[in-house]
């Protein structure tokens, strides 16, 4: 008789950082039904999905100092979208401004 074992997912992995003591640092996959975790030292490089877009990142040295690990074009937006909002808001004021004190710096012809 054959053992009836499951198929596996091939999937990428969504990393959260995980201490078990000051010196243990573990990387764990926070998918649903994943099991995987890795230790720091091996998961330098390895290719996983982003915690706020949802992309392919490589993990580098700056997104293993966060807990949720994200890429680098989700490094400037904010996470919550009212926050994102008033940021636009905030560079479309300055923007406006930045056209006004430049009208105001050429001479007149």
């Amino acid at each position: 008789m054959t053992p009836n074992f499951k198929k596996k997912k091939i999937h990428f992995h969504r990393y959260e950082r995980y201490a078990f003591k000051p010196d243990y640092i573990v990387y764990r996959c926070n998918l649903p039904g994943c099991q995987h975790y890795m230790k720091r030292d091996l998961v330098a490089g390895k290719e996983c999905l982003c915690n706020r877009c949802g992309d392919l990142m490589i993990m580098d040295k700056i997104a293993m100092r966060l807990r949720l690990p994200h890429c680098k074009s989700c490094t400037k937006k904010p996470f919550n979208p009212k926050l994102s909002q008033k940021v636009e808001e905030k560079k479309d004021v300055r923007d406006k401004l930045a056209e006004i004190i430049a009208g105001l710096e050429t001479p007149p012809n």
